[in-house]
């Protein structure tokens, strides 16, 4: 990386970004970008990439899953050899100096209620959900997120987090599972039994919409 040492590393007024690993998520509000750290060796050499997100963790991508803002390495990320190749990406590795000043810093590994508030306007980025719901069933679904393909309308991974709505997943298919009695087929539960189960899932998505700050008028 020698050719990279013409670049002005961070003042040591900044000494803070000593803290910072490979891997930490760094939010520049100027420019509502995201960048990665590629190297970071206890001192203010720090470099960094800009990634893009994307839906489903596509690698070299930033993804966005309820209070979680999670990075998928890409290709880029394999390998010390890379970081000093500034043609091998869309977005090249650059010194972290170039992208922030003293009087805008970034936020470091952000979380992803402070995300969605700020990069997109406390709006879920996925056109497809309704208020935080999903119809697991479409193609572009079964695509974007292949674990949770099934035939009910399921718990948004990007507005609840991604263990939220594989567990949600669950539960939606254990309660309309069926079972064949004196060879009918019929619900595995009794419907008292079924509407318990129904409102347990409902009162647990609106208690997480609490935890998450998110607007509860569509479950009042």
């Amino acid at each position: 990386m020698s050719h990279l040492a013409d670049y002005d590393a961070p003042t040591e007024s900044s000494v803070w970004y000593a803290k910072l690993k490979k891997g930490d998520i760094l939010y520049f509000p100027a420019n509502q970008a995201i960048h990665i750290v590629c190297q970071a060796d206890g001192t203010s050499n720090i470099y960094t990439r800009r990634a893009e997100y994307s839906l489903g963790s596509k690698p070299g991508t930033w993804s966005l899953y309820g209070d979680k803002v999670v990075y998928t390495p890409g290709e880029e990320d394999q390998g010390e050899e890379n970081f000093g190749d500034l043609t091998n990406s869309d977005y090249p590795i650059t010194p972290l100096s170039c992208q922030y000043n003293d009087k805008e810093k970034p936020a470091v590994n952000p979380c992803g209620i402070f995300i969605r508030r700020n990069v997109f306007d406390d709006r879920c980025p996925w056109n497809d959900c309704g208020d935080g719901l999903f119809y697991a069933n479409l193609p572009r679904m079964r695509s974007v997120f292949p674990s949770l393909t099934c035939k009910d309308i399921l718990a948004c991974p990007i507005c609840y987090g991604w263990e939220f709505a594989k567990e949600d997943k669950d539960i939606m298919q254990d309660i309309f599972t069926t079972i064949r009695r004196d060879g009918i087929i019929v619900s595995k539960y009794s419907l008292r039994e079924r509407s318990r189960r129904w409102w347990h899932r409902w009162n647990s998505i609106y208690r997480r919409r609490q935890q998450l700050g998110l607007p509860l008028e569509p479950y009042i």
